[in-house]
């Protein structure tokens, strides 16, 4: 076999920001529409501007109040969204599934195999990568890291979630939660709580106390663990506080995935 050096080049920060761009795009929609939403008084029973006639469906319903609309809309909107996480997440688990095999490639004893056969490997690796669902590039890159990854049930549970999301239109049955302990679906994440002394007194930081606009001599956090319970026949639904908790436990799991990738000598 001919001693030929191959050279493989990686940007491995794709790792990370992948995801990081998708989150990007992802909030910076859903504040648009939310925002929009919010501040909305348009007539929804108006229709869309197109060439043909609109599609309207009639389901003999009371129509809702504008009002009532702006929150099936937002619940709309932040349930899109909250889907999103999973496909920007399997952006960077795809760079860093790619990475790994290939940097245990390059750990082989020099000559072991020919170009050909690297050529073959890589190609099997873009296969690979495009048939693997959520759950088993976090089994294959806990393999390949020797180590489990942070955030782990935080990142099952969200993606259990968005399964039942996209699969029953958000209402939970009983098969989605057949390998459950508890009998019940489980959203994990993290979020930052802020506070600020005010009077003697810790006062927390939520949004009414700073819209208006508020001085803060010092400021603490603490990082808190969340769980959102749902029974059978429950409707998940979520509120904006919780999906900026949950995209801060993907951003917080993204930028600490890079750390995690051995480096070549």
């Amino acid at each position: 076999m001919e001693n030929e050096k191959i050279e493989i080049k990686f940007k491995l920060a794709e790792v990370t920001n992948k995801f990081l761009l998708h989150l990007k795009e992802t909030t910076d929609c859903l504040t648009h529409i939310y925002c929009s939403i919010d501040k909305s008084v348009l007539d929804i029973h108006q229709s869309l501007p197109t060439d043909s006639f609109p599609v309207k469906i009639t389901d003999n319903k009371p129509n809702p109040t504008i009002e009532e609309q702006k929150q099936i809309t937002l619940n709309w909107t932040l349930t899109k969204a909250f889907e999103d996480f999973i496909t920007g997440l399997t952006k960077s688990f795809k760079e860093t599934y790619k990475y790994l095999k290939i940097f245990t490639l390059s750990q082989e004893p020099p000559q072991t195999r020919s170009r050909e056969d690297f050529e073959k490997e890589f190609q099997k690796i873009e296969i690979d990568i495009e048939k693997f669902h959520f759950p088993d590039f976090i089994e294959k890159i806990e393999t390949l890291l020797n180590q489990p990854l942070p955030f782990r049930k935080e990142l099952l549970s969200i993606n259990q979630i968005r399964n039942c999301l996209v699969h029953h239109h958000g209402t939970f049955l009983n098969k989605d939660i057949k390998n459950s302990p508890t009998g019940d679906l489980r959203l994990k994440w993290i979020s930052l709580k802020f506070s600020t002394a005010k009077g003697g007194q810790q006062t927390e930081i939520t949004y009414a106390f700073k819209k208006d606009g508020a001085t803060v001599d010092n400021l603490s956090y603490e990082t808190i663990k969340n769980e959102k319970v749902f029974k059978q026949g429950d409707k998940i639904s979520l509120n904006i506080n919780e999906f900026n908790g949950i995209a801060y436990t993907y951003a917080t799991f993204a930028t600490g995935l890079f750390p995690l990738m051995p480096q070549p000598k």
